[in-house]
C-alpha cells in the first residue's frame, strides 16, 4: 500500500485507501472517508476558498451522503450477526451528522439534517445495549465527537444566539466522559490532551472554535482546563 501513502497528509492517505477499497467493494465506511477529506478541505479553506470552490466541496459531500444512503442496507445485511455489527449504524449516524454539519457552515439549511442525525445517534446509543443492559463502548466513543462538532457548527452558523443548544450538547459531552472516563481515554480524551499541549505552547493555535465554545459555556472551559488547556 506504499503507493497509497501521501507523505505528511494523514487524511489524504486515508482518502486514497478509501478509493482503493471502494474500487474493490463499496461500503459506507469507505465512502464516508471520502467525505472526511472533502470536509477537511472546507474547514481548512474556510477563509480562503472562493464560493465556487466551497460549493464544489459541498456537492462532493452530498454525493458521499447519497452514496452512503444507498449502501447502508447492504452493509447491515453483510454484518448481521457478526461481532460489532452494532457499530455500523452508529458510524452511519455519526458521519451523516458530522458531514451535514460541515456543509451547514456554508449552506445553513443543512443544519437540521445534522441535528436529526446526531439525535438518531444518541437514541441508538441509548437503545442498543449489551445482554446485561450496559451501553456499548464502541458506540459511546462516537458521541463526544458528535456533540463537539455539532456545537462548533451551531456556533459558526448562529454565534452566541445558539448558546442554549450549545450548552446542552457540551453538558451531555462532559457527562458522558465523566460517566465512564476509561472508555474515552484512547479517543476523545486523548484528542483533548493533544490539543491541551498545543494550548500550552501556542494558545491561539489550540482551536479557535473550542476557545469560542469555552468562553460561551464556562463548564466546558473548566472541562478543558482539567485536561491542561490554557486560555
Amino acid at each position: 500500500f506504499d503507493d497509497l501513502l501521501v507523505p505528511g497528509d494523514t487524511i489524504g492517505s486515508i482518502r486514497k485507501l478509501a478509493e482503493h477499497s471502494i474500487a474493490l467493494s463499496p461500503t459506507t465506511a469507505a465512502v464516508f472517508r471520502l467525505g472526511q477529506w472533502n470536509a477537511e478541505q472546507l474547514e481548512k479553506g474556510e477563509k480562503t476558498l472562493t464560493a465556487e470552490q466551497k460549493n464544489l466541496y459541498v456537492k462532493n459531500i452530498l454525493d458521499v451522503i447519497n452514496a452512503a444512503d444507498k449502501l447502508i442496507d447492504k452493509d447491515l445485511v453483510a454484518i448481521e450477526g457478526r461481532p460489532f455489527d452494532y457499530t455500523v449504524k452508529a458510524r452511519y449516524f455519526y458521519w451523516k451528522s458530522y458531514l451535514y454539519g460541515i456543509i451547514a457552515r456554508v449552506e445553513p439549511e443543512y443544519l437540521e439534517e445534522s441535528t436529526r442525525n446526531l439525535n438518531e445517534l444518541v437514541a441508538y446509543y441509548e437503545a442498543t445495549r449489551t445482554e446485561s443492559g450496559e451501553h456499548y463502548a464502541l458506540i459511546a466513543v462516537r458521541l463526544p465527537y458528535g456533540y463537539a462538532s455539532h456545537s462548533v457548527t451551531l456556533y459558526k452558523v448562529y454565534g452566541a444566539e445558539a448558546a442554549p443548544e450549545i450548552a446542552q450538547n457540551l453538558d451531555a459531552l462532559i457527562a458522558l466522559i465523566k460517566e465512564n472516563p476509561a472508555i474515552h481515554n484512547g479517543e476523545y480524551s486523548a484528542y483533548i490532551n493533544r490539543r491541551a499541549k498545543v494550548s500550552q505552547t501556542d494558545p491561539e493555535k489550540a482551536s479557535v472554535s473550542y476557545r469560542a465554545l469555552a468562553e460561551l459555556h464556562p463548564p466546558f472551559k473548566a472541562f478543558l482546563e482539567s485536561y491542561g488547556w490554557q486560555f
